[in-house]
C-alpha cells in the first residue's frame, strides 16, 4: 500500500491518500473514496479505513482518503480545528455563514483536497457520511451508476438488510447544500471552462450510512436523535456495525469498476 501526503491540516497533521498504483501520475486512479469530512462521523471514517486494507489490492484503480478532516477526528467534532465545516467551505454555491469559513477554500484541508482533485481527476467519487441511511446522486451523471449499485444491493435488501433511500440531492441551479463538496463536483460537470474533460463526465455520489447496523429504512424510521443512537450502537460493537456496512461499499466498488472507462 502506497501512502502519500497532499497537504497539512490546521494543527499540522499530514493529509494522506492511499493507493496501490506505483505508476502515479502516469496512470491515474479512476475512483475516489472519501471519509472523515466531518470528524465526529467515526463510522464513515473507520469503514473507509477497513475497506482500504481489505480490498485496496483487489481494486487498484481506487484512491482512498479516509481522513479528510484529521483534526476534527482527533477533537471528535464535525468541524475542523478553526471551527469551519469543511463540507460548506468548497466553492460550489458557497455562502457566508458562522461555520462556512471566511471565503471558499479558506481552510487548508478543503484547499488541499480541491487541488488534489485537479491534479488527479477521477471518473467517479464517493463520499461517506453518517448516518441518514441514503445514497445521493450529486449530479445527473451519477444516476446510471447508482442504478447499477442498487441492483447489486438487491440480494441484501431481500434479506431485510441495507434498505437505503436513493436521492438525486440537488440541482446545479438550486444547490441543496451551498458550499458542499457534492455541489462543487456537480458544478464541475456543467462548467464549460472546466480544466479537464474528466471533470465533465465525473460521477459524484454521497453515501450516508444507515443509522442502525441492520440498515433499517432511512427517513421514515430514523429517530430524531439518530446520530446519538448511531454512536451508542457503534460504541457498543464497532466491529458489528462496520461488518454490516461493508456490503454497501463492496457493491459500490463492483458497480463503479464496471462503469470506469479504461
Amino acid at each position: 500500500m502506497i501512502v502519500q501526503s497532499y497537504g497539512v491540516s490546521v494543527l499540522g497533521k499530514p493529509l494522506l491518500f492511499y493507493h496501490t498504483k506505483d505508476t502515479l501520475p502516469s496512470s491515474l486512479p479512476s475512483i475516489w473514496i472519501l471519509g472523515g469530512i466531518h470528524g465526529d462521523e467515526r463510522g464513515a471514517t473507520q469503514l473507509v479505513e477497513n475497506c482500504l486494507y481489505k480490498w485496496g489490492y483487489q481494486f487498484p484503480q481506487v484512491l482512498w482518503i479516509p481522513q479528510v478532516n484529521p483534526d476534527g477526528i482527533q477533537l471528535d467534532t464535525r468541524l475542523n480545528a478553526r471551527g469551519v465545516d469543511l463540507n460548506r467551505n468548497f466553492p460550489g454555491g458557497w455562502q457566508r455563514g458562522p461555520d462556512q469559513g471566511s471565503y471558499p477554500l479558506s481552510e487548508p484541508e478543503s484547499k488541499a483536497l480541491y487541488r488534489l482533485l485537479h491534479k488527479y481527476p477521477p471518473q467517479i467519487i464517493l463520499s461517506l457520511h453518517w448516518a441518514l441511511g441514503q445514497i445521493d446522486c450529486d449530479n445527473e451523471e451519477a444516476i446510471i451508476l447508482a442504478q447499477k449499485w442498487k441492483e447489486k444491493l438487491l440480494p441484501y435488501q431481500k434479506q431485510g438488510q441495507l434498505n437505503m433511500e436513493w436521492v438525486v440531492s440537488g440541482t446545479v441551479q438550486q444547490p441543496l447544500l451551498p458550499g458542499s463538496w457534492g455541489h462543487t463536483l456537480a458544478l464541475m460537470t456543467h462548467n464549460n471552462n472546466s480544466p479537464s474533460l474528466t471533470h465533465k463526465t465525473l460521477k459524484a455520489l454521497t453515501l450516508e450510512l444507515p443509522w442502525h447496523p441492520e440498515g433499517l429504512p432511512g427517513l421514515k424510521q430514523r429517530p430524531n436523535d439518530h446520530l446519538i443512537k448511531t454512536r451508542e450502537l457503534f460504541n457498543r460493537s464497532p466491529s458489528l456495525y462496520l461488518a454490516s456496512m461493508e456490503p454497501l461499499l463492496y457493491t459500490f466498488l463492483q458497480a463503479a469498476n464496471e462503469r470506469v472507462v479504461q
